[in-house]
């Protein structure tokens, strides 16, 4: 059932179509990510509801280093790597089943945007670079 569901939004208008349905007029266009994303966890809620649970959670991988360097952040013209954080949201199956997918699609958007602030980011790298010490005391290298 959830892989027929999950064909039928691979071809572009079907994406099209999913993007506009995931819109609440008057605000902004869903972007692709938020109404996918949004469609497959009403999906998952049902598979989840019919397995007797009352909760059903999701998780985004949310990207950073475009966010950091926005300030030409010093610290990290020497870095090497990712920079990456998740947002993860849960609700109940009964609220994920009886939403439409623009409301669903606005909790996506919101979890996201809550994590995805250069502050947040610029905790991250403050964290690295406070325990690389530690790290290097228990046999890390650089």
């Amino acid at each position: 059932m959830l892989a027929a569901h999950c064909c039928e939004i691979t071809r572009t208008g079907d994406i099209h179509r999913l993007r506009e349905s995931a819109s609440q007029e008057g605000r902004r266009r869903a972007t692709r990510v938020e109404a996918v994303s949004a469609h497959l966890w009403k999906l998952f809620s049902r598979l989840v509801a019919d397995s007797g649970d009352i909760k059903c959670r999701m998780a985004w991988l949310v990207e950073g280093r475009r966010r950091m360097k926005k300030k030409n952040n010093s610290c990290m013209q020497n870095y090497i790597g990712n920079v990456i954080t998740f947002a993860i949201r849960e609700m109940s199956t009964d609220e994920l089943a009886n939403s439409s997918l623009a409301q669903i699609t606005e909790v996506v958007s919101a979890t996201t945007k809550e994590v995805a602030k250069e502050e947040h980011f610029q905790e991250m790298v403050d964290w690295m670079e406070e325990n690389k010490i530690g790290a290097e005391a228990n046999g890390w290298k650089r």
